[in-house]
């Protein structure tokens, strides 16, 4: 442990925080999303809003920088002074893949994921809320065919929402 100068210890300098420093490399926000994409394929829930189906090789990146602006605030305005999209590039991914309904099958297909993940059963079935530490009972979820279900476990057949090898591939800091 490490005192600063009003005396107080920080948490995470003794031989734990090391063992889990070690483990888990800084990353920056967008290496991870790319590598968390790369294992899950959520952006593959974010399906236009129109008849296109054909995907531009760009199309990922806009979509990176959209889903940070919102989950940042930095919104689009501020991403598009922070990135190489211009803010109406953004916009019209937002607009024509950010929509609730494929916001909501990619985020089942992230927690399909992680229901899947060794570690997950042992935090029980999946049937308990305890982050404000009440352990309130969840309300189940209809199930919806040829879908990701978040509650199930169950991905979609041909989904790529079931775990898959995590190597890290970003080992690189914050910048």
């Amino acid at each position: 442990m490490i005192a600063d100068e009003a005396g107080d210890q920080r948490a995470g300098d003794g031989k734990l925080g090391k063992l889990v420093a070690e483990r888990l490399p800084e990353i920056s926000l967008p290496d991870l999303l790319i590598e968390v994409d790369g294992w899950t394929g959520f952006t593959e829930r974010l399906t236009p809003a129109g008849a296109a189906a054909s995907r531009s090789l760009d199309l990922p990146c806009v979509l990176y920088a959209a889903i940070l602006a919102e989950a940042t605030n930095l919104r689009l305005t501020g991403m598009a002074r922070s990135c190489q999209y211009t803010y109406e590039q953004l916009e019209w991914a937002t607009d024509s893949y950010l929509r609730e309904s494929t916001l909501r099958d990619a985020n089942a297909c992230l927690v399909d994921y992680h229901h899947g993940l060794p570690l997950t059963g042992s935090w029980g079935l999946g049937r308990l809320s305890s982050s404000d530490g009440s352990g309130s009972r969840l309300a189940p979820v209809a199930r919806r065919p040829g879908r990701c279900r978040a509650t199930s476990g169950i991905a979609a057949a041909g989904s790529r929402c079931t775990p898959g090898p995590q190597t890290s591939t970003a080992n690189t800091t914050a910048g």
